[in-house]
């Protein structure tokens, strides 16, 4: 009759719990490192999703740009820009020594 000390026993019982561990360590890690390759996959997808749309936004602004009417209206857009920054004192003094030069004849 075999007993609870029993070498054969306890070398069974050892066996099936290290078998069990390894089991459910592998598994584990085996589930983790799944979703940490779905997660990267997905990542990557995502840039090359954002980086064609990005693309595609630069060649059709450029298209849009290059029409006529939009050209007029950047140019003026500029230039009021370039008039309400800090060269309003040389546009001013340019205006004004006009004025005196014209009123002064």
């Amino acid at each position: 009759m075999l007993g609870p000390d029993d070498p054969v026993q306890i070398e069974d019982n050892v066996r099936g719990i290290w078998n069990n561990a390894y089991e459910t360590t592998v598994n584990t890690l085996a589930d983790n490192l799944t979703i940490q390759i779905i997660e990267i996959g997905t990542l990557l997808v995502i840039f090359w999703v954002v980086k064609f749309a990005l693309r595609f936004v630069t060649v059709l602004t450029d298209i849009v740009a290059k029409i006529p009417i939009l050209k007029q209206f950047d140019e003026l857009r500029r230039n009021y820009i370039w008039i309400n920054t800090g060269n309003t004192s040389c546009i001013y003094n340019t205006c004004s020594n006009v004025l005196v030069r014209t009123n002064g004849r």
